[in-house]
């Protein structure tokens, strides 16, 4: 057999034919580990199905990663209007300065992990890294919109009991003495 009859195989084509992704190996564009309430574009899969969130689009930390190693939990934030979707909440101001005046909606029903080299800085219009960071307000309405979307994750037990502390101290106290 020649090996003009046979091409060669490319492994990364016949991977996709089967379906498997392969693996992204950005390089981390941060130097230090995200903070609640910034802003960056976030590299979601591109392999996601709607109504979730493909490619490159801004998100908001609302879990801080610890070090760089460790991943963090963003809300997506879209510019497209957000009137079928129920848990959203719309910024009072665009964190991206390239867009101030744009309308930007937080997707308070979307909670994403996400490993450090997924996130991009935001640049100014000079294109230096920048780290916008929502205002309070809007960080206590997104996590409103999160709780009110996740009732059964933050809700609290029905069957709870509250002891006083004092009670406690007197009993053991009264059967160390016994």
């Amino acid at each position: 057999m020649s090996s003009a009859s046979n091409p060669p195989i490319n492994l990364d084509d016949l991977c996709a034919k089967c379906g498997f992704i392969r693996p992204s190996r950005r390089v981390a564009l941060i130097r230090s580990a995200p903070r609640v309430g910034q802003y960056y574009w976030v590299d979601f899969p591109r392999d996601a199905y709607s109504p979730e969130f493909v490619g490159e689009h801004p998100g908001i930390v609302i879990r801080a990663a610890q070090s760089l190693s460790e991943p963090c939990i963003v809300v997506p934030v879209t510019s497209s209007p957000q009137t079928q979707v129920k848990h959203i909440h719309r910024l009072s101001k665009n964190p991206n300065p390239m867009y101030p005046t744009r309308p930007v909606w937080a997707v308070c029903s979307h909670l994403y992990t996400i490993s450090i080299p997924r996130l991009r800085p935001v640049k100014d219009k000079y294109h230096k890294a920048i780290f916008p960071k929502a205002s309070p307000e809007d960080m206590a309405a997104i996590n409103a919109c999160i709780r009110h979307a996740l009732p059964h994750v933050f809700a609290a037990p029905t069957d709870t009991v509250v002891v006083n502390q004092t009670t406690i101290t007197e009993t053991i106290i009264a059967e160390v003495h016994d």
